[in-house]
């Protein structure tokens, strides 16, 4: 009797151990993935790029006060947007109005935000600054043959003057929206250039590292070196020159 209890204990005790020791249904060990949320994303990639909700003016007017507005009059902003974006349905745009007067609008964007970044970060390399630093500078050619960024844009006082200078650009941004604003360029200026040669989504990531660091470096501290010299080379000068008149006027007063 007892050694029949005994086998019984045993069999229960390793039975136990097996069923701890046994793999969960896969479903039970993967996390479960963030839903995407259709409106919060066109928000944050189309948008966002030019237009904050209560973090101040960017390209476009802060929308902390456009999201009082009545629903119809709101309907008829974003319509307006079209413009910049492209056309826009019936239903994204009441799906945008929706979203824009959710009480819970900056928790969906920043849920939002945070799901496109880590499955962009899923499917690409690492962001390499040193390279996205060639990419706008032109050290480095597109992919696509797209025009370098420096032919029209200003990084610490260097580059070209077409469009606006992007020292800030990080500061101003968060990262999916500067991403978003040079994968996507949907601005007048850039569009029909890069509409058929467009950044790809890696030299995007590039990119927008190197404008977060935005160092003064290279290229960049060689051109504040240079301009800096200049400038004080200048300002020498002009005291030499100053330094001169103001003799000759000396000695020209006490010939009289």
């Amino acid at each position: 009797m007892k050694r029949s209890i005994l086998i019984l204990l045993f069999g229960i005790c390793a039975g136990t151990v097996l069923w701890a020791q046994s793999p969960l249904d896969s479903s039970s060990q993967q996390p479960a993935s963030v839903k995407e949320d259709p409106a919060a994303k066109k928000f944050v990639r189309e948008c966002s790029s030019c237009h904050t909700i209560g973090a101040g003016k960017l390209k476009g007017p802060d929308l902390n006060t456009a999201i009082t507005w009545k629903p119809e009059d709101l309907a008829k902003a974003v319509k307006k947007m079209e413009k910049e974006v492209g056309a826009m349905s019936d239903q994204v745009v009441t799906d945008l109005v929706l979203l824009m007067k959710d009480p819970a609008l900056k928790l969906r964007l920043a849920a939002e935000e945070q799901r496109l970044i880590q499955s962009r970060r899923a499917l690409l390399a690492p962001a390499d600054a040193s390279l996205g630093h060639d990419l706008f500078w032109g050290l480095r050619r597109f992919q696509n043959g797209g025009m370098n960024c420096s032919a029209c844009h200003v990084v610490n006082g260097s580059g070209g003057t077409l469009g606006p200078d992007l020292t800030p650009a990080s500061k101003n941004l968060g990262e999916v929206a500067l991403i978003s604003a040079v994968e996507k360029a949907a601005y007048k200026v850039m569009e029909p250039h890069y509409r058929t040669r467009p950044v790809t989504a890696q030299e995007a990531l590039h990119i927008a590292a190197y404008l977060t660091q935005a160092p003064l470096s290279g290229a960049n501290a060689e051109f504040s070196f240079h301009l800096l010299a200049a400038l004080a080379a200048a300002g020498l000068s002009g005291a030499i020159v100053a330094l001169y008149t103001a003799a000759g006027k000396k000695q020209l007063s006490s010939g009289k």
